[in-house]
């Protein structure tokens, strides 16, 4: 079950992705790493479609190809995971019923 190996990307098979794999060719390789932010992948490394920009398929008769000279620039800034998970709502002491007791199970 492959995984994107992007950093912060959580896309994995069956979500409908399309996965690629990160070149053999060492020029290549070290082009997208870089762009990855890794030092290293596995040989087996993927990642998915959102990566990419539209400009870097090739439309064919059987579906949708990834370029030869395809390079991976399409990444969510990190700051923005922080604003995003600051967005969510915190629950405060006061939302907790005071009459709920997770330590008693009488209807067991």
């Amino acid at each position: 079950m492959p995984c994107c190996s992007a950093k912060n990307c959580y896309n994995r098979d069956g979500l409908g992705v399309h996965f690629y794999r990160v070149p053999k060719s060492a020029e290549r390789r070290l082009q997208w790493l870089k762009n990855i932010g890794r030092d290293s992948l596995p040989d087996y490394a993927v990642l998915c479609e959102k990566h990419f920009t539209n400009n870097q398929f090739e439309n064919r008769t059987d579906g949708k190809v990834l370029r030869r000279d395809a390079v991976p620039t399409v990444f969510m800034p990190l700051n923005s995971l922080f604003k995003r998970a600051a967005k969510r709502p915190r629950i405060q002491k006061d939302d907790i019923a005071e009459d709920v007791n997770f330590g008693e199970h009488d209807d067991c």
